[in-house]
């Protein structure tokens, strides 16, 4: 419904609804109403669901509409009149929610609830989320430093805020030209409507840009996919991943794309969308992140469409702008600017303290409320300058007032001037308003050095706003007050000194001129070092000491996991906590911050161990080493992909790849710092490889896992080595082609490197003095395998929810952690062949809940996964049920396969009276006949690891299952009929069988496209299968568990 709103605005947008013509003013009406209903219609109906006593739902409103009477209605009036009149106006009216006054108690700040806590989990926004934990945690357990509750502020105070942070405008600095006289483009074409005279139309092309912004499909599925799904929602209730919803793969997604979502986003910037339905698109929720001392950070949130639309001219631009504002700027289109500052900053400070130079201080420079500060005009020249295409859009979304919106409601301020920090485009904007001022800056501190050598390694450089001047501080200080004069009169900034931070590269002392001279100007000092794009550079304590601190609230963090459920924490693990520390580990030498980081790593797996279940007196030596293996791994070699941050390789690797784009930017743009950032990269990589096997001859077209194994086993590499990857990367100028190159071979050097650390820890599995390791060792091995693990990559929203118990032990079981700690000698499940020389009258024979022992025992210090293959009365029925559950899943995907087939479940093999054999699918095609047979079999059992070695050759539980299928089926096959055990192991490895007839389906495909949507068909198959016999396994060893703890607490009351 929502697209075809969509799609009635772009269609009245070319003068049609459905097949009616309408004027221009009727046009007007239907894209401010359609653009209205658009922002609503996702709340609207996300009330419905949450309001139980509500008679109305998405599906009552469908129906509503298909009636007769509403259908004229709406091919009459147009859908979006309906829906408003209908569904979004009678909401208002019964469920008004009016503004607080100005001057009303909002009341103090409280905790948030689980409930928001989970909501916001269910919905996808984690990093929220996880920021809400920590203040629930703080505000649980305060600290001594702790503040008091705040008061929340009154819609007064934001309203002054707001007047604060949003400058009225100047009638001059922020003039800009009517968009009235701007002429008209075509949104198909892009064709501009020139004026005929020539010279009035080189004035228009002066001042409204000689061209403007056409997106093409491309463009726009690139915006879908730099889209953040965790994006707050503006004014509306449209969200970044309802977009994503609406508009992901598929055919009808596709469609969508090219005939509605596509022609908007050219309506809007062509400017053919009626202004009073763009201040709608361009409604603004305002939020204010606190600062150190009582002050905010204003940022504007606009709506999700807008945003899309924003992402996509942005991801389309930067490239081509940053070109133009190279090498000064980094925060438009400089790839990995992040670890390219930080060493230009810690080459400089060496060159300084080692080097004794003079040229080598920093002095940071702050500018007042920059973003929303800075003056339209000069942004507006900047454009037409360096990226004249986005004058246009610009004008359009700039040259009126956007309204402030709070989230009470309230209107609490106008955003006359400056761009919005918050914006896609905001960095841009700026950049470019900034750049020639920032460029005289730079010529002015050049000057400073009439030798070349010592002009070239100064100057002045910027990340967005954050501004620093590079060179003496005895010169560079002596430019703040022009500096001053020339940031308010060109672009209407204010310089403030009081938060300027100048950074003394070379040792000076006490009584230093420059000092005094700071101090005249309330600059703030630091002489040991500083901190640039988050990443600390200066002396080896001061990184130390920054770095410790950093991790050290990065470890507080793990104590308000404690507020989710199971797979709530675990992602909040994965995603948020553990991916903090990798931009410093990347961007800082192996030996800078290493016992920090190694102490998070650590904690990472102690809170692992916590989330699973298993308590400290459990966690012995032994089993924490594994767990804090295996959980570093990707999923296909049984890990959970929660990454190390100090492990040796995996930040050698990240350091290595973070100086290849590093030095490429310095040898294209800035090569006379080259030299000194070399010159920080002392010593090359020690990584663990493979050696070949002497019989390993590579083939054509080898899989990865093949190639990169060498003749080896998976779990069993026999012949490792050390290799060295060289310290300082080998990078030409302008050969860009050459750093993916390089990239993916450090990439290839961490895939042997976890392959080693795999093998690592199987071989300490099955030499481990506790026999139950051997059958967790061929588990594991079993789990090493495609699409394993994916379970623990599941966003916790919505359907992918997964319920504590079974979390609990999917996740021991893919981390080898026993189903009791420590495991118990005196549990025996008498489940097994029946054992012929036992006495049956003997009261042994029968156990305490009245089953007779003559059967082979199961001990559960010998077979810890017991439970995935027991026999037992009561727990069989859970095998039958995995079995049945797989097989359906199958008959599910196998139409997808198979085209013009008929299937049939649970079929007779053949048809005489004394075979009663069944298989479980029967696929009749082409008047083909395939009999599949669905079998589960699992590796930890005592026969399959003792007699098949499962525990050292992948698959071979799954071959002899296979072998003993084919024994039991193949002679009762009629001719004609093809039969195929599809085997699967408890880990989820396919028999070798199994996966050759399923890739059977894609590999000898010629057309190129039907073999991708074979082979993704295939995969998919594979997945569904993958996540059900995961949920099966974890709720039968979930059963199992419970049992024994229901027994221990009976024995225990008797």
């Amino acid at each position: 419904m929502w697209r075809s709103v969509l799609n009635e605005v772009v269609t009245a947008t070319a003068g049609y609804v459905g097949r009616r013509q309408i004027q221009p003013n009727e046009r007007a009406l239907i894209q401010k109403m359609g653009v209205t209903v658009l922002i609503a219609l996702p709340g609207l109906v996300l009330h419905y669901a949450k309001d139980k006593d509500s008679p109305l739902n998405a599906m009552t409103m469908r129906q509503v509409l298909a009636h007769s009477s509403i259908d004229r209605q709406i091919k009459q009036f147009s859908l979006s009149a309906v829906l408003l009149d209908y569904f979004v106006l009678p909401h208002v009216r019964d469920n008004p929610r009016h503004a607080p006054g100005d001057d009303t108690d909002q009341g103090l700040e409280k905790p948030p609830a689980i409930a928001t806590l989970t909501a916001l989990i269910r919905d996808g926004y984690f990093s929220k989320a996880m920021s809400l934990a920590r203040r629930k945690y703080d505000w649980e357990h305060p600290s001594t430093d702790s503040m008091p509750a705040k008061q929340r502020p009154t819609i007064a105070q934001i309203k002054a805020v707001a007047k604060a942070k949003f400058p009225a405008q100047d009638d001059s600095m922020d003039a800009l030209p009517a968009i009235s006289q701007m002429p008209s483009m075509d949104a198909q074409s892009g064709t501009i409507r020139w004026s005929d005279d020539a010279q009035t139309r080189d004035q228009e092309k002066r001042t409204y840009g000689a061209s403007s912004v056409c997106i093409e499909r491309k463009d726009l599925d690139l915006g879908l996919r730099f889209l953040k799904r965790q994006a707050s929602p503006g004014v509306g209730a449209v969200s970044s991943a309802f977009l994503r919803h609406c508009f992901n793969k598929g055919v009808q997604s596709d469609k969508a794309i090219n005939d509605y979502l596509l022609p908007f986003v050219n309506i809007c910037l062509s400017g053919n969308l009626h202004v009073h339905a763009m201040e709608t698109l361009l409604l603004t929720r305002l939020a204010l992140l606190p600062k150190p001392g009582a002050d905010f950070r204003p940022l504007g949130i606009g709506g999700a469409l807008y945003r899309l639309i924003e992402v996509t001219v942005n991801k389309k631009y930067e490239s081509s702008v940053s070109k133009k504002l190279r090498p000064n700027q980094f925060a438009v289109g400089v790839r990995d600017s992040g670890a390219i500052l930080p060493a230009l900053a810690q080459a400089m400070f060496n060159r300084g303290r080692k080097g004794h130079a003079k040229n080598c201080d920093f002095l940071f420079i702050d500018m007042k409320n920059a973003y929303n500060s800075i003056r339209r005009k000069c942004v507006l020249e900047g454009l037409r300058k360096y990226a004249p295409q986005l004058v246009r859009w610009f004008l359009y979304t700039h040259k009126t007032t956007t309204k402030l919106v709070h989230s009470s409601t309230a209107h609490v301020g106008e955003c006359q001037t400056g761009v919005k920090q918050g914006d896609p485009l905001a960095s841009l904007y700026f950049a470019v308003g900034l750049h020639d001022t920032l460029v005289k800056i730079h010529k002015e501190v050049k000057k400073q050095y009439p030798d070349a050598n010592e002009a070239a390694l100064a100057g002045a450089f910027a990340f967005a706003d954050d501004v620093f001047l590079l060179g003496d501080l005895a010169d560079t200080s002596k430019l703040l007050p022009w500096i001053r004069r020339v940031l308010a009169e060109e672009t209407g900034l204010e310089l403030v000194t009081q938060k300027c931070v100048a950074i003394t590269s070379r040792a000076r002392p006490d009584d230093d001129d420059v000092f005094d001279a700071l101090r005249a100007q309330s600059v703030r000092v630091q002489r040991d070092g500083g901190v640039m794009m988050g990443v600390p550079f200066g002396t080896n304590d001061f990184i130390d000491n920054h770095v410790g601190s950093l991790i050290d609230n990065y470890i507080k963090d793990l104590q308000a996991l404690q507020f989710f459920d199971k797979q709530a924490a675990f992602t909040q693990l994965r995603m948020c906590i553990n991916a903090r520390p990798p931009f410093l580990a990347r961007c800082l030498p192996l030996e800078r911050g290493d016992k920090h980081f190694k102490l998070f790593d650590e904690q990472v797996t102690q809170q692992i161990l916590t989330i699973a279940g298993v308590s400290q007196r459990q966690r012995s030596t032994e089993l924490v080493q594994q767990v804090h293996s295996l959980r570093s791994l990707p999923g296909f070699l049984s890990g959970t992909e929660v990454r190390h941050i100090n492990r040796t390789e995996v930040r050698s690797m990240a350091i290595a790849k973070a100086r290849i784009s590093t030095l490429r930017f310095f040898v294209d743009d800035l090569p006379a710092f080259t030299g000194p950032v070399k010159g920080l990269w002392e010593g090359d990589f020690q990584i663990a490889a493979i050696e070949p096997t002497s019989s390993y001859v590579p083939e054509e077209d080898e899989v990865k896992l093949k190639e990169r194994l060498r003749g080896h086993t998976l779990g069993n590499i026999q012949t490792t080595c050390t290799i060295s990857v060289p310290g300082v990367p080998n990078v030409q100028p302008h050969f860009d082609a050459d750093d993916r190159r390089m990239k993916a071979e450090l990439d290839d050097h961490l895939y042997d490197a976890n392959l080693v650390l795999h093998t690592r820890t199987l071989q300490n599995l099955r030499n481990s003095n506790n026999q139950y390791q051997t059958p967790i060792a061929a588990q594991v091995l079993s789990q090493s395998c495609p699409n394993s693990g994916r379970a623990f990559q599941m966003w916790p929203t919505f359907r992918n929810r997964i319920k504590d118990p079974l979390f609990l032990h999917g996740l021991r079981c893919q981390l080898g952690i026993p189903l009791v700690l420590p495991v118990p000698d005196d549990i025996v499940c008498h489940c097994g062949t029946i054992v012929r020389n036992v006495d049956l009258a003997s009261p042994r024979a029968i156990d305490e809940n009245g089953y007779a022992t003559n059967k082979q025992p199961h001990e559960l210090t010998e077979e810890p996964l017991h439970p995935l293959y027991c026999r037992y009365e009561g727990r069989a029925g859970l095998r039958i049920s995995r079995h049945d559950k797989i097989t359906k899943v199958l008959a599910r995907r196998l139409p997808g396969l198979y085209h013009n087939a008929t299937f049939r479940l649970e079929p007779r093999i053949n048809h005489t009276p004394e075979n009663r054999k069944r298989g479980d699918i029967l696929i009749t095609a082409g008047g083909k006949r395939i009999v599949l047979d669905v079998m589960v079999t699992c590796p930890a059992n005592r026969s399959m690891v003792t007699k098949h070695m499962s525990q050292r050759i992948p698959g071979a539980a799954a071959a002899c299952a296979v072998k003993w299928k084919k024994r039991k089926y193949l002679r009762t096959i009629p001719a004609g009929t093809e039969f195929v055990p599809f085997v699967i192991e408890t880990g989820g490895r396919l028999a070798k069988t199994t996966s050759e007839w399923l890739d059977s389906f894609w590999k000898d495909v010629a057309d190129q496209k039907t073999r991708k949507l074979r082979q993704a068909s295939v995969r998919m198959t594979c997945i569904e299968i993958q996540r059900q016999l995961f949920f099966s396994n974890a709720y039968m060893l979930s059963q199992f568990a419970q049992h024994l703890t229901t027994t221990d607490a009976i024995q225990a009351a008797q």
